[in-house]
């Protein structure tokens, strides 16, 4: 019964922290959008002229710093970021997957994907790596909605995602 219980628990404990982790990364791209946009307005002549709205929206940038902090976090203390969930593929299928589900999940009016990185290589993904993709690609998505282009070369050892 003890196990049983203790059994419980942990299943309890890990659903928690994937819907954690999953809520964190879906606020990815708000924040990232907010944090653009508020950066925007600290540079507008009519907003940087009046000092108490000034004031405000560097009060909205330090709230909105502080919230990535916390989802950063959750994620670090989920394991996200540190690898786990990890799964063995090579560039190639990764991309061509992360490919093909961002556009049918976006529907971007245009979208180009060039491969620049040599011969395949075997790689270590994780689900972290993918969701930065897709924020990457969803913020670009937004300031283009046009188009939307993904370069992928590689320099050494070194993969070089251009977006």
């Amino acid at each position: 019964a003890d196990l049983r219980q203790q059994s419980a628990e942990e299943a309890h404990i890990v659903r928690m922290g994937l819907l954690a982790s999953g809520a964190a990364h879906e606020l990815g791209t708000p924040l990232a959008t907010l944090s653009v946009i508020l950066n925007d307005w600290q540079r507008m002549p009519a907003l940087e002229a009046d000092p108490d709205l000034a004031q405000e929206i560097r009060e909205m940038q330090g709230q909105l710093d502080r919230c990535k902090k916390i989802v950063s976090g959750i994620l670090m203390s989920s394991g996200e970021l540190r690898g786990e969930g990890t799964v063995r593929t090579s560039v190639d299928a990764f991309l061509a997957e992360l490919v093909a589900e961002w556009k049918s999940t976006r529907l971007p009016q245009g979208f180009e994907y060039t491969r620049r990185f040599g011969a395949n290589q075997e790689i270590v993904s994780d689900p972290a790596l993918k969701q930065v993709m897709f924020n990457v690609l969803d913020n670009a998505l937004e300031a283009s909605p046009l188009w939307v282009g993904l370069i992928v070369s590689r320099h050494a050892d070194d993969l070089i995602v251009e977006v």
